[in-house]
């Protein structure tokens, strides 16, 4: 154990006690920045790397809380969400995502009825569009009108999800939609581990 120097008080330690391995310089001062060394330490190499999905599923409804509904499950099942509440800006925006983005988009829910564009028209637009005509999308909706089902129909909905949005509802969706991802939310929902 290294002893402090009597003749001066500086923070230097005398190497006196210490293996010849084991000494410092005696111009180090303890706290003071050294060289950056290359060595790992056993808490950075112990940390895990956290990786960002890139599965991602986009939620477009003017109500903060639905998104925050809707999207709270998905992320629970491992998918990156985008949300938003203007319906316009989310088309945009999918029309300006690179190819290799549009493969990892793998569903689209969506409000039927919001300001300034439908659900019926986002559909409309995202079927016609190459990259996301086959894209799944839920119509998020509290209407049971006959021709707003068939509308959406002739587009290709892929499914339903009526509001008030009960989360049992939701998780069944979900795990409807993505089979190899039911397992996840039933143990999220139950709180168990098989």
């Amino acid at each position: 154990m290294p002893t402090k120097n009597s003749s001066e008080d500086h923070g230097i330690f005398t190497d006196k006690l210490k293996a010849p391995d084991q000494v410092q310089a005696a111009t180090e001062i303890p706290g003071a920045p050294t060289a950056p060394s290359s060595e790992v330490t056993t808490q950075e190499k112990e940390k895990p790397k956290v990786t960002e999905p890139t599965e991602k599923v986009i939620v477009i409804d003017d109500s903060p809380t639905i998104l925050a509904v809707i999207s709270g499950i998905l992320k629970k099942t491992g998918f990156m969400v985008l949300t938003y509440r203007d319906p316009r800006l989310a088309v945009v925006d999918i029309k300006k995502m690179p190819p290799e983005e549009l493969k990892n988009l793998k569903a689209i829910f969506s409000d039927l009825e919001m300001p300034n564009k439908s659900g019926l028209e986002v559909l409309q637009e995202i079927r016609a569009y190459e990259q996301t005509k086959t894209t799944p999308f839920v119509m998020i909706t509290a209407q049971t009108e006959r021709t707003h089902i068939q509308k959406a129909a002739l587009l290709k909905v892929s499914g339903y999800l009526l509001k008030p949005v009960d989360t049992d509802t939701l998780i069944e969706l979900v795990g409807n939609l993505f089979p190899e991802r039911a397992s996840v939310l039933k143990l999220k929902k139950t709180g168990t581990r098989k």
